[in-house]
């Protein structure tokens, strides 16, 4: 399998955060695109976590092609520091990884944001994610989660690809992005995409959405949820505080139902973990989308 991140961009220091946890679980193949040509991150992927570099300018070709000419869809973000693009560079990136998986024809292919944490050993993921060619996960009624994805291989992108150019064509969208788009993809497109499970059965809800745990198999992944609530909203929104403990009433996965702890494991490694009120038995979650970026509080070790 390979692991792929990318951000184009300014690098930022918490990209060695994530990529420090990664190495914590998983020794494979590891790729970066990035156009940061000066950063002074780079020795330190290269060399120290054996990150293969991948420079944007060499795997851009198809969304200059297809994507840049629709650039003023997409709504600006000036206010966001460092990410006055992040709508269209969000939605670009689903261009890049396809390119990078097409030049080196990878094959069982994990995608994940940068601002994510892993808590476990992805090539445990490939058996159950590759029943479909696509694998990401419900956030709430209108978006999906694309912050930790499964690709299958080089054909896999081709169908959510044509309907983001398709989507971007045909729709008056002031507020398009990937997270949309992938949502009305899944809705036209059930049997090509797995849904990644982000909860138990909760019997107690009865607004509860069975389709984030359908294909729950006593693993859990978080969209957005479990991060933002234990390791903190992004302080765009919290006027510069990291605000920890709450998640968005709009999302199916409201943490304030449940019961979530921090846990060392045998091993010594700090992971955190959701109680099955069915089961009664403490669930890992095997990711955190960290929203406040503080990924260091995260950090297993």
């Amino acid at each position: 399998m390979n692991f792929i991140l990318s951000f184009i961009g300014p690098l930022p220091d918490y990209l060695i955060d994530c990529v420090y946890q990664i190495r914590l679980y998983y020794n494979g193949e590891l790729y970066l695109i990035f156009d940061d040509y000066s950063s002074n991150l780079l020795n330190e992927l290269a060399y120290k976590y054996n990150v293969k570099l991948i420079k944007y300018d060499d795997v851009n070709n198809d969304s200059k092609e297809r994507l840049i000419k629709h650039a003023d869809k997409f709504m600006p973000t000036p206010a966001v520091n460092g990410r006055p693009h992040l709508f269209f560079k969000s939605y670009e990136r689903m261009f890049l990884v396809n390119e990078l998986i097409n030049k080196y024809d990878l094959t069982d292919n994990i995608f994940m944001e940068i601002d994510n944490l892993i808590y476990n050993n992805p090539e445990k993921w490939i058996n159950e994610f590759s029943k479909r060619d696509l694998a990401f996960m419900y956030n709430d009624k209108i978006k999906c989660s694309t912050c930790l994805m499964y690709i299958k291989n080089k054909n896999s992108m081709k169908p959510v690809l044509d309907y983001m150019i398709y989507y971007i064509e045909t729709e008056d969208d002031a507020w398009v992005s990937e997270m949309g788009v992938f949502q009305k993809f899944y809705e036209l497109n059930h049997d090509y995409n797995y849904i990644i499970p982000s909860l138990y059965n909760d019997k107690k809800h009865d607004d509860f959405n069975e389709i984030i745990y359908k294909n729950f198999n006593n693993d859990i992944f978080d969209p957005l949820s479990y991060g933002q609530y234990l390791l903190g909203m992004d302080v765009f929104h919290t006027a510069g505080v990291i605000v920890t403990g709450k998640t968005l009433e709009h999302y199916y996965v409201v943490c304030e139902r449940y019961k979530l702890e921090w846990k060392i494991t045998e091993n010594g490694l700090k992971k955190p973990f959701i109680l099955n009120e069915n089961t009664n038995e403490w669930v890992l979650i095997n990711n955190l989308h960290v929203h406040s970026k503080d990924l260091k509080s995260g950090l297993s070790i």
